[in-house]
């Protein structure tokens, strides 16, 4: 079986190669949003308004969520290297999407070959 599968997992192992090598040197996992909090003060503008603006990374590390605060003036130079990051998850899903397909068409391939028992 493993001979049969492995010249079709290589052709994966090398398309991820290709994605690994063009998106990950600066990718970054997770999402970055914008939130707005009040900050207490009773004579505050964020007292009656939506609260000021804080921008936060969060991203998940060995199963635990990680929240990261983000300087407002990075916030351009991040964004970019988040959607990297999303584009690698998605090219990964599609590379184990795609290794699944191909078991999945070598096992019916196989049972058509097996004489059946009478």
């Amino acid at each position: 079986m493993l001979k049969e599968i492995r010249p079709l997992a290589c052709v994966s192992a090398s398309t991820l190669c290709f994605v690994v090598c063009k998106s990950l040197p600066d990718a970054l996992p997770g999402s970055l949003a914008l939130t707005h909090s009040r900050c207490g003060k009773p004579n505050c503008r964020c007292a009656q308004g939506e609260g000021h603006p804080s921008w936060s990374l969060t991203f998940m590390v060995d199963g635990k969520k990680r929240v990261e605060h983000i300087p407002e003036e990075w916030v351009e130079q991040i964004r970019p290297l988040v959607a990297q990051g999303r584009e690698f998850k998605d090219a990964v899903a599609e590379v184990f999407a795609a290794n699944a397909q191909l078991l999945a068409l070598w096992r019916r391939q196989s049972m058509k070959k097996r004489p059946k028992k009478k």
